[in-house]
């Protein structure tokens, strides 16, 4: 008799217990079909008209965004419309990695009137290619965030794509600050895999015992003290885990860039 073995098409999910930062997460090689609804913030009410009459949707690179990965056509809007229908194509060519979309939208006279971004992440491809991709799967797995039974007090994932994007760039925006500033890097150049992955778990983790921490309060009932966040002690420390590794990882890799110009291997940017 075959095994059966379930397959998923992706270990992302909606995530309920607080409102996270958007992000999407692409396939190159094929059309990728997306829903955008507006909201003014995240606690504003949904279904919010555009009133636009076009968007123009492009991919930018991360940390810098003014450097445009790829662009792709106008789409029409009326002034009634409450989502954003796209279909955007991903080259099979475009590199995996991070990105974030930028979404210019314009009225009637062709006059820019609003913008609005999006973190990316191109996570597979029809055509798979030898690179350095920390994929988000990654980060859940190790993070062990893959559904609602993970966290049974919450009954939905903890952390969001966008969280994920956002924490990728905070850490290639630390690697590229930090003397010696000999290699500079971006969303889907970044060589090292294991580091990034322990820099943006230590990031998420930090996320989450900050609010944690912000909204932590203890009580007595009945003659028993309870603490309502006390999982945040267990966050700090496995937070303080992950903080010295992420250093430790920056410092191994720029002393090696740093004796590699030496020899050629490198040259400044």
């Amino acid at each position: 008799m075959a095994d059966t073995v379930e397959l998923y098409r992706t270990f992302e999910g909606p995530t309920e217990w607080q409102q996270n930062i958007p992000g999407v997460v692409l396939t190159a090689g094929i059309i990728n079909r997306i829903c955008f609804t507006l909201r003014d913030n995240p606690i504003s009410a949904p279904d919010q008209k555009f009133n636009a009459a076009k968007a123009v949707i492009s991919i930018r690179h991360i940390p810098d965004i003014s450097k445009i990965a790829g662009t792709f056509d106008p789409i029409e809007l009326t002034t009634d419309d409450t989502t954003l229908n796209t279909e955007l194509y991903i080259p099979a060519d475009m590199p995996r990695g991070y990105y974030r979309l930028h979404i210019l939208l314009y009225d009637a006279t062709d006059t820019p009137i609003d913008v609005l971004e999006v973190g990316a992440c191109v996570d597979r491809s029809i055509q798979p290619r030898s690179d350095k991709h920390m994929t988000m799967e990654s980060v859940r797995t190790q993070f062990r965030d893959l559904s609602a039974a993970d966290n049974e007090l919450l009954d939905s994932l903890e952390i969001g794509t966008g969280d994920i994007i956002d924490a990728v760039q905070r850490c290639i925006e630390q690697y590229n600050n930090r003397a010696p500033r000999i290699m500079t890097y971006d969303g889907t150049t970044f060589p090292y895999p294991e580091i990034l992955r322990t820099g943006v778990l230590y990031m998420l983790l930090r996320s989450i015992w900050t609010a944690l921490e912000r909204r932590r309060m203890a009580y007595q009932a009945g003659g028993v003290q309870v603490d309502l966040e006390r999982r945040a002690d267990a966050y700090n420390k496995l937070m303080q885990e992950y903080s010295t590794m992420w250093s430790g990882g920056i410092s191994q890799a720029k002393n090696e860039e740093n004796l590699l110009t030496f020899t050629g291997h490198y040259t400044y940017l």
